[in-house]
């Protein structure tokens, strides 16, 4: 009998107390902003922190309380900027030029100068000496950048170098933050044009950068006299594509390491 009594009165207190949680929260809830609510079904959703807020939902907050910037969502591209302006009634910025995220380093043939055992992670191979590489500026091929990428944008090729999908890829720098050795970049490019670039961070003289890549720039500056006009400079024994409104034609211009490469973009995205 006085287990039969316990359980009643357990189950009793449990009654009770589900009771005054359930009446404490109806009179204490925080009604939210519908207007925050409408915000969040038009945000993509992934929590990737590019905006600078912790969570889609606490941009949305900023967004309806005015607070926040319609255009800081990358992932959603222009295309949510705009929206977002005509949901909250504010004036959404000016559309600029399409970024594109480029890898710098365009190694085929990896040179090694020692094993690495550590963390597979760049972060930690740079850390610890450069993971066994020989060339102490390219891609390590661990792929923080490819975690970091919410979109799924980034993979590693065959020889362990990221390649970034044009079509998913928004701008929004989470890979390139994510790189230790700072060989992803986001560039500006005209629309339905294409973006030239030099997969090569490697500052060290011809002759040295010949020793720990074959891939990389030997500053042999045959880009600037034979290329467009322009377009290229070579600066601290690396060349570099300037930027431009339009993309040029270097269709002709053989580079005797074939690091320069071009990347063509349609549309806004």
């Amino acid at each position: 009998m006085s287990i039969l009594t316990s359980l009643i009165v357990l189950g009793s207190t449990g009654l009770l107390a589900g009771a005054v949680l359930t009446i404490s929260y109806s009179r204490l809830k925080v009604e939210e902003d519908p207007g925050v609510e409408e915000i969040m079904e038009k945000l993509p959703g992934l929590n990737c922190g590019a905006c600078g807020y912790a969570s889609c939902h606490e941009y949305a907050l900023g967004v309806a309380a005015g607070s926040a910037d319609v255009s800081l969502c990358r992932a959603g591209g222009p295309e949510l900027s705009a929206e977002l302006a005509s949901l909250t009634g504010v004036e959404g910025p000016p559309e600029g030029p399409p970024v594109k995220a480029v890898v710098l380093c365009g190694v085929k043939d990896r040179k090694m100068n020692a094993e690495y055992r550590g963390s597979k992670s760049c972060l930690s191979a740079d850390i610890t000496g450069g993971g066994g590489m020989a060339c102490r500026y390219g891609c390590l091929g661990y792929g923080d950048c490819v975690k970091a990428c919410p979109l799924g944008g980034v993979r590693l090729n065959p020889a362990g170098v990221p390649e970034i999908a044009d079509e998913t890829c928004t701008g929004c720098g989470l890979c390139a933050g994510a790189c230790p050795r700072d060989i992803i970049k986001v560039l500006p490019v005209a629309k339905d044009s294409k973006l030239i670039y030099v997969a090569c961070s490697n500052t060290q003289s011809g002759k040295n950068t010949r020793k720990v890549c074959p891939d990389g720039c030997i500053a042999c500056m045959l880009c600037v006299k034979k290329g467009p006009e322009g377009v290229f400079e070579v600066k601290d024994n690396l060349a570099r594509a300037l930027p431009r409104e339009n993309g040029a034609d270097i269709s002709s211009l053989k580079c005797p390491t074939s690091c320069i490469y071009e990347k063509k973009i349609q549309g806004n995205r």
